[in-house]
């Protein structure tokens, strides 16, 4: 089954239910799925923005102090180099039926290769990808460039 869905999808896929994914991402976090987080862990409190936001104005004027100079060229050879040393990035597509398919793709891979990974997904399940629209969330962003690269888009990590 797995050599058959990568034949059909062109890489290597993974097929499986949003609960089985809920429940191993739940188990790698070392949090139990079943149980809910109590209502107070989504208060946001002065002592969270503090923790958070403490050193953060200290830490960029210091790093924007201490940073040499770059030309474009420079700046844009660095970053297509940290794009080439990126590791994989898992892109996990969710349908309405409660399955997730999943396939890596490299940061420097366009967008258009997910669309068409999407398509192809969407076309062997249903015959058919009408109104296909990728996005990531949260916050929702649709992903309409197709020729920009996943790290450009913001999907892989800087």
């Amino acid at each position: 089954a797995a050599q058959q869905l990568r034949e059909l999808l062109g890489r290597e896929a993974f097929v499986f239910s949003r609960q089985e994914a809920q429940v191993a991402d739940a188990a790698a976090s070392g949090i139990d799925a079943a149980e809910d987080p109590p209502d107070d862990f989504y208060n946001f409190t002065a002592d969270d923005y503090a923790r958070v936001s403490g050193g953060w104005g200290a830490n960029q004027a210091a790093q924007r102090a201490s940073a040499p100079l770059k030309t474009e060229k420079i700046r844009r050879q660095e970053a297509e180099e940290a794009a080439r040393r990126a590791p994989p990035i898992p892109v996990r597509l969710l349908f309405q039926r409660g399955l997730a398919l999943q396939g890596t793709f490299a940061a420097t891979e366009t967008v258009s290769a997910v669309q068409d990974f999407a398509a192809a997904a969407v076309v062997a399940a249903s015959g058919g990808a009408p109104g296909l629209h990728l996005y990531t969330a949260p916050p929702k962003t649709v992903l309409r460039d197709g020729g920009a690269t996943l790290l450009a888009a913001g999907v892989a990590p800087p």
